[in-house]
């Protein structure tokens, strides 16, 4: 595990070499103001300016950049994680809406247990709401979110009910 977060880690400093140097090449041949384009600076324009501003080159580098790249790349990650969380509870929503709004039967069966067994719906009352959770089960298993697609990759190999080979990717079904 630690030999390939090394692995990518040295790729993304190629990658980031690469764009800095090519940003750095870009406004250095580009003396005029046409480099400014629209008059909007990037998050990465606005680093190599500060650099430039900078008469210590040790208070600021291009160490520092690049650092912060990475960090911004990574709240940016937990940011969409967390916004496609909330996001796919209500799309499931609007999967499930839709497909019984698509299968009359199926709506039927949902408005007849729900006005059999319950009534007036609660929380408290999905237990008893058998029909309804199989309707939303099997959505799911149409439609499956982002976070049900999580997957597992054993260091070692598992045993259990079955043998699960070291590296296997394991898909977790959490329904």
């Amino acid at each position: 595990m630690n030999k390939e977060m090394q692995r990518q880690l040295e790729q993304v400093k190629r990658i980031f070499n690469y764009i800095i140097d090519k940003r750095i090449k870009l406004k250095s041949s580009k003396v005029d103001e046409t480099y400014e384009g629209d008059g909007r600076k990037d998050f990465l324009e606005i680093l190599l300016e500060l650099k430039d501003q900078k008469n210590d080159p040790e208070s600021f580098n291009i160490i520092h950049i690049k650092a912060l790249l990475i960090a911004s790349f990574y709240l940016i990650h937990i940011r969409n994680t967390v916004v496609a969380a909330t996001d796919t509870t209500s799309t499931m929503a609007e999967w499930v809406m839709a497909e019984i709004l698509n299968n009359p039967d199926v709506m039927k069966k949902v408005q007849d247990e729900l006005t059999d067994v319950i009534g007036i719906v609660k929380e408290s009352h999905s237990p008893k709401l058998r029909y309804l959770d199989a309707v939303i089960k099997e959505t799911f298993r149409l439609h499956p979110p982002l976070p049900f697609l999580i997957h597992r990759c054993p260091d070692e190999s598992c045993k259990g009910g079955h043998t699960i080979p070291k590296g296997t990717i394991v898909y977790i079904n959490v329904l």
